[in-house]
């Protein structure tokens, strides 16, 4: 079984909560994301290994007062079905490896993370793991600086890697795990080969269905247009939806021919960096 690496993300601990029951409220949301997504994992054939950094432990989730870190805010909870959640997430600060250690053979990569018009560091991170490892990232709810939307950063593995954007799929509530991923429907217009159809050239899509949903799970919407692009094993792929959430796509063979077809996304594309990553 495939295993799916999914980081809960220690920068969303921001003293987002204002007392000990919005605390209460923030942890659950957490709890129920985590279980929600191990279950979805179990449902689409791959394991679910969920990993965060060291350092969620000690990051502030209250806004006030003593006893304010994400680890003592667990303590705090007293009814059974608390303590089952506590202890559910003190597992989790407890589980190896760590996003510190995942990271380790990543010494010389850079990873930024767009916020706010800004380029802000994040490469020693679960959002940095989350980029290097395809992973998934959870954050808790109420943090300003991730909020329900996919995240995206600016990667580089290493010195002689071309940067670009890299796309992340992001959760915050359970709710979010079939609102927020679009899912892979292959169409038997496009086969593993390129072909002809009345004359008429058919894009090839050699990926099969859970390659093409790695894929589909790191495209970006482009502005003005419907179709979703991917940059996957240095090549980029468009998708289309057909149902809601559902897409099909195939491989573009060349593209460079975007710079005389549709200026525009051949521009976007070079904006993203992935042009570059490709030649």
């Amino acid at each position: 079984m495939e295993t799916q690496r999914l980081f809960v993300n220690e920068l969303s601990v921001s003293k987002q909560a204002a007392n000990d029951y919005e605390a209460g409220d923030i942890i659950n949301c957490l709890a129920h994301t985590l279980r929600g997504l191990t279950k979805h994992g179990d449902q689409i054939g791959c394991e679910v290994a969920i990993s965060t950094s060291a350092n969620l432990a000690n990051m502030r989730l209250l806004s006030v007062g003593p006893d304010s870190t994400f680890y003592a805010c667990l303590f705090k909870r007293r009814g059974p079905d608390q303590q089952a959640v506590s202890g559910l997430l003190q597992q989790l600060l407890r589980k190896r490896p760590s996003t510190e250690e995942l990271l380790a053979r990543y010494a010389q990569h850079r990873c930024a993370h767009h916020r706010g018009g800004s380029l802000v560091d994040v490469a020693r991170t679960s959002v940095a793991a989350a980029a290097a490892l395809e992973g998934w990232l959870v954050s808790l709810y109420g943090c300003t600086d991730f909020p329900r939307e996919l995240v995206t950063v600016r990667y580089c593995q290493d010195d002689n890697s071309a940067e670009h954007d890299v796309v992340i799929i992001h959760f915050i509530e359970q709710s979010d795990i079939y609102q927020v991923r679009r899912f892979y429907e292959a169409s038997d217009k496009h086969k593993p080969v390129a072909s002809q159809n009345s004359g008429v050239h058919v894009s090839s899509m050699e990926l099969d269905q859970r390659e093409a949903q790695k894929a589909l799970d790191r495209a970006v919407s482009l502005p003005d247009e419907k179709r979703v692009f991917a940059l996957y094993n240095r090549k980029i792929y468009v998708f289309f939806e057909h149902t809601e959430r559902h897409y099909h796509g195939y491989l573009v063979q060349n593209p460079h021919e975007y710079q005389s077809r549709d200026a525009k996304i051949y521009n976007q594309l070079l904006k993203l960096g992935w042009i570059e990553v490709i030649n």
